[in-house]
């Protein structure tokens, strides 16, 4: 579709890439547009001439409505370019994520900075907190050694077995003085790292199973809270 489109709006920038050559050789580009026009006069459109030799009638094939038919028994063709302007406002709004308390609604790309809002604007924490005293998972025993990674492993939603145990009613919530105590501790690290340059505070240990398995590659190690 984008050849299509170039050889209506520049068919002389067209002529002047398909005839491009440098040291001899065609550009990468060139190849690739050759190699799948060469496809579709093998398979689809077998009465049209090698593109090299003679491309008008291919421009001319281009301009017809039928052209992207003739693509499409070929190649995945669906392209939010080739849809109007409404419709791609309309697909790459339905994308965003939507603040439900904002008015008007604040939107944002992904579901990170929406979560990052609710926490920063709104107050909202993470589930799972009320449920770590320390670095470990209540569920799978993994020690992470911090609450923040651990609080990672549970907000993975490609892995929603803890989450979903932690979430069912089954586990103790740490008291509310003990989370204050470690949300202190947690702060405490966050602004040290960032005086360090960085952006969180960084793992010094990798996290280990019940069974001793180590997972990652970190090294050294914060105390533990066995």
């Amino acid at each position: 579709m984008y050849l299509a489109r170039l050889s209506r709006d520049k068919p002389a920038a067209l002529t002047a890439l398909l005839a491009s050559r440098h040291n001899g050789s065609m550009p990468k580009w060139t190849q690739l547009v050759i190699k799948d026009l060469e496809s579709l006069r093998e398979r689809v459109a077998v009465n049209m001439p090698v593109p090299l030799d003679n491309f008008e009638p291919w421009t001319q094939l281009m301009s017809l409505p039928e052209w992207k038919h003739i693509v499409a028994q070929l190649f995945y063709t669906h392209s939010v370019i080739d849809t109007d302007n409404t419709q791609a406002l309309e697909i790459a709004d339905s994308a965003l994520f939507s603040c439900s308390i904002c008015v008007p609604s604040v939107r944002f790309c992904t579901e990170k900075g929406l979560l990052s809002h609710m926490r920063s604007k709104h107050g909202h924490r993470n589930p799972f907190v009320k449920f770590l005293d320390c670095g470990s998972c209540p569920v799978c025993r993994t020690d992470f050694e911090t609450r923040e990674r651990c609080m990672g492993h549970l907000s993975d939603k490609r892995r929603p077995k803890c989450r979903s145990a932690l979430l069912s009613g089954n586990f103790p919530i740490v008291p509310d003085d003990i989370i204050a105590r470690l949300d202190d501790e947690a702060r405490a690290r966050s602004k040290k790292a960032r005086k360090a340059g960085h952006s969180h505070a960084i793992a010094v240990n990798p996290a280990r199973t019940a069974n001793g398995r180590i997972l990652g590659h970190v090294t050294a190690a914060p105390p533990r809270c066995d």
